[in-house]
């Protein structure tokens, strides 16, 4: 008799404890686009081999060329042991990038960012001494932000709020909100920040000159 009375108690705390869903604290990131130029403008920066940016990488070449279109290629000069100065532009290979839509793959950027097929946008990547570069960060401080460089061929508005409200555990409840700030309201270079609090001083992020390449994932 005891034993039955254990088990019932262990029965009804069991099947109030596993019906709570415990919310965590919610973690918002912010995506927002900053313009760099209609034509063209300047990336420079510094390459490393770690993801922490700690370890300077002493390339030989870089260059950029955008997403499975790799005849549109411009090379990079480099400037010290790990810095380079690289002047973009629209016009690479005598291929120019407009609203005219070049029939290729979209990048996994161009296409979460929420770009409607046969849309002229594209991503730049980076490529150093020969390898795909993806992991390009906005350095603050101590801080890094991923990064990414697209070009826009024409107005388009992409900004909106995901409020994340899909359980992401049966048990522990935990959302990550995104804001989404993308108006490209006029055609041109645009570098997007991912962070993890509101960008709202934009002079710090308006500019292609703070750009750290992380060479750890290059293939």
């Amino acid at each position: 008799m005891q034993i039955n009375k254990f088990f019932c108690c262990f029965l009804l705390f069991g099947s109030v404890f596993f019906s709570c869903k415990f919310d965590t604290e919610a973690q918002n990131y912010y995506f927002k686009a900053f313009f760099l130029g209609d034509i063209a403008f300047v990336a420079e920066g510094e390459v490393f081999r770690d993801m922490d940016l700690k370890t300077p990488h002493d390339f030989t070449s870089i260059a950029a060329k955008i997403y499975d279109l790799e005849e549109w290629e411009i090379e990079g000069k480099k400037t010290g042991t790990n810095t380079f100065s690289l002047p973009v532009n629209i016009n690479a290979n005598s291929i120019i990038l407009s609203k005219e839509t070049i029939d290729i793959p979209k990048s996994i950027v161009i296409n979460w960012l929420g770009f409607p097929d046969n849309f002229p946008a594209y991503e730049m990547i980076f490529y150093v001494d020969g390898k795909k570069s993806y992991d390009k960060f906005h350095k603050k401080g101590e801080d890094r932000h991923s990064m990414y460089f697209i070009y826009v061929g024409a107005p388009i508005d992409l900004s909106w709020y995901d409020p994340d409200d899909e359980p992401k555990d049966w048990f522990w409840q935990y959302r990550n909100p995104k804001h989404y700030d993308l108006n490209f309201n006029k055609p041109g270079w645009y570098k997007i920040v991912k962070n993890n609090e509101s960008m709202k001083d934009n002079s710090v992020y308006a500019s292609a000159k703070n750009t750290f390449i992380s060479t750890f994932n290059s293939f």
